[in-house]
């Protein structure tokens, strides 16, 4: 889950919707990447089933996605998440 490295001013937007629509959800991971900004920024309790990092290059993160990823729609999650994640009929 990212919200992006430019329009990650307010976490209410889009990653702590995500938080609370999953944090019941006992079988999901969910790695919240900060687009940069100190994981701080991220105020409250977490669910048990977050983790959350500064930074991950996507190269990496992508790569161990099985099945969901949720982005802002920013130019890099969207793009190298189409080239992890090729369409399957």
């Amino acid at each position: 889950m990212t919200q992006g490295t430019l329009t990650n001013d307010d976490f209410s937007e889009l990653v702590l919707p995500t938080l609370e629509a999953l944090a019941t959800e006992p079988d999901i991971i969910v790695v919240v990447t900060m687009g940069g900004r100190p994981v701080e920024s991220l105020r409250g309790p977490l669910p048990d089933n977050v983790r959350v990092a500064q930074y991950l290059p996507f190269e990496w993160v992508l790569s161990k996605i099985r099945r969901v990823s949720s982005t802002n729609g920013g130019y890099g999650s969207v793009n190298q998440g189409l080239e992890f994640r090729p369409f399957r009929s």
